[in-house]
């Protein structure tokens, strides 16, 4: 097995996960965080609840990850993720996750250029 690359960061407040994401992933650091998530997600997801995506120090991926994001977001939203909310930097950032989102069914997503903008979306849709 490969090396990690890049990195994330995952903490709840109230419903909501936080993700910061940290320089170039590859497919290892991408397992470990579709493994972490779904662990932590289970001690929010007996309500309705969000996930904010902070990819302000994300540098993106390699291409092989974007399976197994489109996995973890069918099941986050079969565990009842409602909203998302995305703050990036650039267009292809935004571009990769509008068309990842496209597996989040049932799920308002927003994108915002500063982590104010998407705190107060959240706050607003009452999950902070």
């Amino acid at each position: 097995m490969m090396q990690e690359h890049g990195s994330f960061t995952l903490k709840t407040i109230e419903q909501t996960l936080i993700i910061m994401a940290c320089g170039a992933w590859n497919i290892e650091t991408t397992l470990r965080f579709v493994h972490e998530n779904k662990k932590l997600t289970e001690h929010i997801n007996a309500k309705p609840w969000a996930c904010l995506v902070d990819l302000k120090e994300w540098d993106l991926s390699t291409p092989e990850i974007w399976p197994y994001i489109d996995e973890l977001n069918i099941w986050a939203a079969q565990q009842g993720q409602r909203f998302e909310v995305v703050v990036y930097n650039n267009s292809i950032q935004k571009q990769l996750l509008v068309d990842s989102h496209k597996k989040l069914k049932g799920v308002e997503i927003e994108y915002f250029k500063t982590p104010e903008d998407a705190y107060q979306w959240l706050k607003e849709k009452n999950m902070l």
